[in-house]
């Protein structure tokens, strides 16, 4: 008995000291920051504060370990080409930031993710990014979810069980954007729902059990032809607007009935189709 003890407190001891955390804030500018953090903290679960990966940064594939970040992870003018090895990674107690990440070609791999308390902000990405996908587990964002500004993204898909939006919900400005997902499960926007902008975009089919939008709805791209679903919206707090291209006034030939539509706090306007 005795010898299986000190055998077990060996082994949890070994494991402890192996799995050791951080504490605070992580910062990683640098590739060498980053491969001292996987030789000191490689097995590490938790961060809890926040994870800042910085502009001189190239790869951060060993950044394997992580499934909670109490604080935002955030990835700002980096060289990284992937962020799928945070295939593991849960949760997020404040933003997820992707901004101007010039060799970024596709967000994929967190398909763990389930609750982002603050933002999911993608924005600014003007050099590759043309795909963002997965985020299947993910049902909650506390604040914002924008996508915005990345002129060669192409396709947006998952978020297959996103039920609430807190803030506003923004995708917009994305010059090449073809596709988003339907958005099938998502109940409430807390603020405005803005989909604008996007000049490649041709249809917008979803939204079928949202209810509640707290702010605006605005859609108005120029190459829009078709909007359908929304078939369980019965309210917006704010302005409702729909608009296609004064440019080409005949070219969105295809709306909702919005029949379950009950209250709209502001203006109505549906424009050039």
């Amino acid at each position: 008995m005795p010898r299986t003890l000190i055998l077990l407190f060996f082994f949890l001891l070994s494991h402890l000291l192996y799995s050791q955390c951080p504490v605070g804030n992580i910062n990683l500018y640098n590739q060498n920051d980053v491969e001292d953090y996987i030789t000191n903290f490689g097995t590490c679960e938790i961060i809890d504060g926040d994870l800042i990966i910085g502009n001189e940064v190239i790869d951060i594939s060993g950044l394997t370990s992580l499934k909670r970040i109490e604080g935002s992870l955030r990835i700002l003018y980096s060289d990284v080409t992937s962020v799928s090895n945070f295939g593991l990674l849960e949760f997020i107690g404040g933003d997820f930031e992707v901004k101007e990440n010039k060799n970024l070609t596709i967000i994929e791999g967190l398909n763990l993710l389930q609750t982002i308390s603050g933002t999911l902000q993608i924005h600014a990405n003007f050099g590759g990014l043309n795909a963002i996908q997965g985020f299947d587990s993910l049902s909650n964002i506390g604040t914002n979810f924008i996508i915005n500004f990345n002129p060669p993204l192409q396709t947006i898909s998952g978020f297959n069980n996103l039920t609430n939006v807190s803030g506003w919900m923004s995708i917009a400005n994305n010059d090449n954007l073809l596709s988003i997902p339907n958005f099938h499960n998502l109940i409430t926007v807390g603020d405005a729902l803005s989909i604008s902008s996007n000049d490649g975009l041709i249809e917008i089919n979803g939204f079928n059990f949202l209810e509640t939008i707290g702010g605006d709805l605005l859609m108005e791209n120029s190459s829009l032809i078709s909007i359908q679903g929304f078939t369980s919206l019965k309210e917006v707090d704010r302005s409702f607007s729909i608009s296609g291209d004064f440019s080409f006034p005949l070219r969105l030939i295809s709306i909702p009935q919005f029949n379950a539509l009950e209250i709209i706090g502001a203006g109505f306007e549906i424009n050039y189709t």
